[in-house]
């Protein structure tokens, strides 16, 4: 008699999309590498520790091989919800935190929280939350420099800038 075996397919646990991704504390003062992740201005940029930046690339990767091939999910998203968004620009999907939303053209705008950056993305590149990735703490540590005063153009700033920001990695 010949037994099969039938390969279990791994269960998927999605989490509510109100819980949020946690945030692990900075001591302060302390003194960290850290790698820019986004610019606004001298009083508003996002940081990441280079500790964690292997174990985050990893994460990264994680996220995209189990997203590519998950089919559209319906959700009923509003300000405050916790999701995976796919960035159209790069085609990468990202942890992000939905920042205002038009429910008649099914359009959010998202803030990326491993990185800072904001985006518009259609109901068509969001996806719930899945366990495995609801766990890991936010990357993005929002920074500012205080009393910093500038003779230059806000946009001139973001524009010299650019060559310092990381540039989207093939997860």
């Amino acid at each position: 008699s010949t037994s099969i075996q039938q390969k279990e397919k791994p269960t998927e646990t999605f989490v509510p999309i109100n819980k949020a991704f946690p945030v692990k504390a900075i001591e302060t003062p302390s003194r960290e590498e850290v790698i820019i992740s986004w610019w606004v201005s001298p009083h508003q940029f996002y940081t990441q520790l280079k500790t964690r930046f292997v174990e985050f690339e990893r994460f990264m990767k994680e996220i995209q091989h189990f997203y590519h091939k998950l089919p559209l999910q319906q959700l009923q998203l509003k300000i405050g919800s916790f999701v995976m968004a796919r960035q159209r620009k790069d085609n990468i999907i990202y942890r992000a935190r939905v920042m205002a939303c038009n429910q008649m053209l099914r359009k959010y705008k998202v803030h990326f929280i491993d990185f800072g950056n904001q985006y518009t993305v259609t109901s068509e590149d969001i996806w719930q939350v899945e366990k495995r990735f609801a766990d890991f703490p936010i990357m993005a540590h929002l920074c500012g420099f205080d009393g910093i005063v500038t003779n230059y153009d806000h946009l001139y700033i973001i524009d010299r800038m650019d060559k310092y920001l990381p540039q989207a990695e093939a997860y």
